[in-house]
């Protein structure tokens, strides 16, 4: 008869299996935080978002831009979707919208204003606050699609039907900024 294996953490305390899953997990400079312990995280706590919409204005009617996730992305594979991501741990929330501006538009935002946040319980992801922000961009962006807001593809990832409506009553001054909305899907 085999002796069942022994789990060292299974006798461990708290303090020791913290310390552990700190050592091994938790980022620094020299190794990512792995997405499986990300995804897990998120299932636990609320994750922070921050979600760029820009508005233009063409003959008098105003379109907003969007993106396509990479077939190979985590979460809303191959969909249409805001420029977005997540807030890294330590990081300020414009260090955060410049990176993500850079990464998924190519271009620098000129101008940030606070639209509101989105509380979805919902997300595939797990429990997530969508900080949203209208943004002019620094020049035109290397990426991208022009859209009507009312005319969203099909395929739009769904919180963000909510995200564009707000951003569009803060910029049409039809809703005061700053206003915290539920998603219910």
């Amino acid at each position: 008869m085999t002796q069942p294996l022994s789990n060292p953490l299974q006798d461990a305390s708290s303090e020791d299996l913290l310390a552990e899953i700190e050592h091994r997990y938790l980022p620094n400079d020299q190794k990512p935080f792995p997405v499986e312990m990300f995804t897990f995280l998120n299932k636990f706590r609320p994750a922070m978002t921050v979600e760029i919409v820009v508005f233009r204005r063409t003959a008098g009617k105003s379109e907003v831009l969007i993106l396509q996730r990479d077939p190979s992305e985590i979460g809303y594979a191959g969909k249409s979707h805001l420029p977005g991501g997540y807030l890294f741990f330590k990081e300020t929330v414009h260090a955060c919208l410049n990176r993500i501006a850079q990464r998924e538009l190519g271009a620098a935002p000129a101008k940030l204003s606070y639209a509101g946040a989105l509380f979805d319980r919902y997300e595939v992801r797990g429990h997530h606050i969508h900080h949203t922000f209208v943004a002019e961009l620094d020049g035109e962006p290397a990426k991208g699609e022009w859209v009507s807001p009312e005319n969203l593809p099909i395929n739009f990832v769904p919180h963000h039907v909510p995200v564009v409506k707000m951003a569009a009553a803060v910029s049409e001054g039809t809703m005061p900024p700053g206003q915290f909305v539920e998603y219910e899907p």
